[in-house]
């Protein structure tokens, strides 16, 4: 079948093959290749060990690698403490972090939100700018399902959002349990487990590239860390990250590593088409 595929990208004038991707960079992207004894997030994806050897059989080679981790959460890691500190000493009534007690707040920012996330992640790996229509069936679709207590924010003296950080809580084996139907009891452990878990999967963490990047991810860090510490977490989910963003991995190297994912995007040329 990809034999046919290919052929016809030829025809078209196609000359390179790149995938898995998933319709926009919010759906899941990559192949797993490694850690398929860990259980993966709701945001993540699985396919079983040999599909690797088949897509390279047909000539696909690395072109990325996204990564996954799951930490220990270190509730008393002296790091959150010097970053305390450090807030505290800073300028840090440049921006503030906005708070939110209730789901329907978060909607009064959504618009800044979406704005925020597409210009810092525009430079990114496969990312392409989402669709007024695209943004609007996101929102409908998933935040009615934050938690207000995960939905970091920062913003400006003007109220205007500069940095953003999204956690929530793992519904990985929730959705196990309901083994892909909601109804007639489906539903039930799904919705226990927004008030009961010991996980947190981190999905979205980003800084307008106008912003002051140091200081907001400083401070909406410590917002996180404080809320997973009152809410008891144990565990911390990063879901995929490209394996060359090193300011993100430099910090997850002081944390606990129970578990890593690798999920691969992989290319193929093509050759062209004979006239």
């Amino acid at each position: 079948m990809l034999g046919n595929l290919e052929d016809w990208f030829a025809r078209e004038g196609c000359r390179e093959i790149t995938g898995p991707h998933g319709f926009t960079d919010l759906d899941p992207e990559g192949l797993l290749v490694d850690g398929f004894e860990a259980l993966p997030t709701i945001g993540g994806a699985y396919n079983k060990p040999y599909y690797r050897r088949l897509i390279e059989d047909l000539g696909f080679e690395k072109e990325i690698d996204y990564v996954e981790h799951r930490f220990e959460f270190p509730a008393d890691n002296p790091l959150f403490k010097r970053m305390g500190k450090w807030v505290a000493a800073s300028e840090s009534e440049d921006y503030r972090i906005v708070k939110l007690r209730k789901k329907k707040e978060i909607l009064k920012y959504v618009d800044q939100w979406w704005d925020v996330l597409e210009a810092s992640f525009e430079h990114l790996y496969g990312v392409t700018p989402l669709t007024d229509a695209q943004k609007k069936y996101y929102t409908k679709k998933y935040f009615g399902f934050v938690d207000p207590k995960f939905m970091i924010m920062a913003a400006d003296r003007q109220d205007r959002v500069q940095g953003l950080f999204l956690g929530l809580p793992s519904l990985s084996r929730p959705f196990q349990k309901a083994k892909g139907r909601l109804f007639p009891f489906g539903f039930v452990p799904i919705l226990r487990a927004f008030k009961k878990f010991d996980t947190v999967d981190f999905y979205f963490a980003g800084v307008h590239p106008q912003a002051n990047a140091r200081k907001i991810l400083t401070v909406m860090t410590l917002a996180m860390f404080r809320a997973l510490k009152e809410n008891g977490v144990k565990y911390i989910e990063t879901n995929r990250e490209l394996e060359t963003n090193i300011s993100v991995t430099k910090i997850w190297s002081k944390f606990s590593l129970v578990n890593k994912r690798h999920t691969r995007i992989f290319k193929k040329q093509i050759v062209a088409a004979e006239a």
